[in-house]
């Protein structure tokens, strides 16, 4: 009987079991943590409390690889959004220009996209699903250069059992342990590439009056760049309202109340300053961090076994605040699924993958990385291409107030396009004249938003006093502000 073990059930864990199911007679996941809590965060997904856009590509995938989820999305309060209509941006001094696009993708919490998946994965015949376990080693022959399966171990118990595999595939993410253990068994170790960004996330949730359900825009602060990293989003999410802020080597602590409004204070634009006094907190601020981007070569390592992937994060891990996490797991699932098909061997299929993923995930890595070099506390090269880069694409964002230069843009940042497109003749000829002559309209504001939540917060303010006693003074004194 051949079989598959996934180590991880996190985004790239669930779809590459999808993937996989056809090929084996059974697939057998492992999560180190207790997976059944619903909805709710879970250990295992350290960004689980903040904001998750998926890019529309990974959008496309997981919809063709899961068909239940557009529905299941719909029946949980998830959003279904188009990227050009839905989503407000503020970026480089402009506000881009909304319209629709027809660039689709799913805007939920974390959470739930997850259980959506795992109810998907839980359906597939030859999926069993080994909870509340650890993988602690390989089983890995030397004369082969083979990795035959692993020891794992259950809660509570010290003593490992062994699971045998035609292939093992690595998904656990940050946590991953297999360069250890590659180093352990004599393997070796792949080469790393490297950017630091010190990037620290909070976010906080809030009260959403009923009359703004359906109203409140994704709205997204970005810096101009080089001096200041200083993001904030303000977003509805099944039924709250969400703040999700960011920075690297900020100075500020926004796991703090005085760190979290001096950042919102400290924005290229007040419009986040203007809502937030008016917001009605339902939860503490959770913070999340992470050091840097960071992409393990393990598709250079000469001695690389058999029957073994190292697949997701676990490979390649970029800067989350440009949403690409989740779509680079798509990617990668999408790669694998194509080398499934051109090869009958499981365990030879890392020649086939990693000839494969690196053009893929490269263009991820690329964007990412010059992107985050466009600051300048972020130390790396900047070599001519990187500069010419973020000249050029500047002026795509400075500029993005026109349709027809921010649809485009959005094509292949959602990877949709391909980055080539940005410099067919005509649309260099549309970007160099509206640099030289377009005028954006900055003309944006949430005066209607932020009316309803004053009065919002008013009403609950009379209700608690109107629940433990009141003065009529003071009661007048409300009323008429109302």
């Amino acid at each position: 009987m051949s079989r598959a073990i996934i180590i991880g059930t996190g985004m790239a864990g669930k779809l590459t079991a999808k993937v996989i199911s056809p090929y084996v007679d059974e697939v057998i996941m492992i999560e180190r943590n207790k997976l059944d809590v619903g909805k709710e965060v879970r250990k295992g997904i350290p960004q689980g409390n903040h904001f998750h856009a998926l890019l529309s590509r990974g959008y496309q995938i997981i919809n063709n690889l899961f068909p239940k989820t557009d529905e299941l999305m719909k029946l949980h309060n998830g959003n279904k959004i188009d990227m050009g209509q839905d989503f407000t941006w503020y970026h480089c001094g402009i506000w881009k220009k909304k319209h629709h696009m027809d660039i689709e993708t799913y805007v939920s919490s974390r959470p739930l996209l997850d259980w959506i998946l795992l109810q998907q994965v839980k359906e597939i015949k030859n999926v069993k699903i080994l909870d509340n376990t650890r993988v602690v080693n390989l089983i890995y022959n030397k004369i082969y250069n083979q990795v035959i399966g692993v020891k794992i171990t259950k809660e509570g118990n010290l003593i490992p059992t062994e699971l045998t595999a035609n292939i093992v595939i690595d998904t656990s993410g940050r946590s991953t342990k297999t360069e250890k253990w590659f180093e352990d068994l004599g393997i070796g170790v792949p080469k790393s590439k490297e950017v630091k960004v010190d990037l620290k996330y909070a976010s906080r949730y809030f009260e959403m009056p009923d009359e703004l359900k359906n109203k409140l825009d994704y709205t997204l602060i970005y810096p101009k760049p080089p001096y200041s990293s200083n993001i904030g989003f303000i977003y509805p999410m099944e039924g709250k309202i969400g703040i999700t802020l960011s920075s690297m080597f900020s100075e500020i602590d926004i796991s703090t109340e005085e760190g979290f409004k001096d950042h919102i204070m400290n924005l290229d634009h007040p419009l986040l300053s203007e809502i937030f006094p008016e917001l009605i907190p339902i939860s503490n601020i959770r913070t999340f961090s992470i050091s840097g981007s960071e992409w393990k070569m393990y598709h250079k390592l000469k001695n690389f076994p058999k029957g073994f992937l190292v697949m997701g994060d676990a490979f390649v891990r970029v800067n989350p605040i440009y949403g690409q996490g989740m779509t680079s797991a798509a990617i990668q699932a999408e790669t694998l699924a194509k080398a499934l098909r051109r090869t009958t061997k499981l365990e030879e299929i890392h020649k086939k993958y990693y000839k494969m993923v690196p053009s893929k995930v490269g263009l991820i890595w690329k964007l990412s990385t010059a992107e985050d070099l466009r600051y300048s506390p972020v130390e790396g090269k900047r070599s001519l291409y990187i500069k010419i880069f973020h000249w050029y694409s500047k002026m795509i964002l400075e500029t993005s107030y026109d349709p027809q230069i921010y649809k485009q843009f959005m094509k292949v940042f959602n990877f949709i396009a391909p980055e080539i497109s940005l410099f067919k003749p005509t649309f260099v000829i549309r970007l160099m004249y509206m640099k030289l002559f377009g005028e954006p309209n900055n003309n944006y504001n949430l005066d209607e938003e932020i009316t309803i939540l004053k009065k919002h917060k008013i009403l609950r303010d009379m209700q608690i006093i109107e629940n433990n006693g009141i003065q009529p003074k003071e009661e007048e004194k409300i009323i008429s502000v109302l």
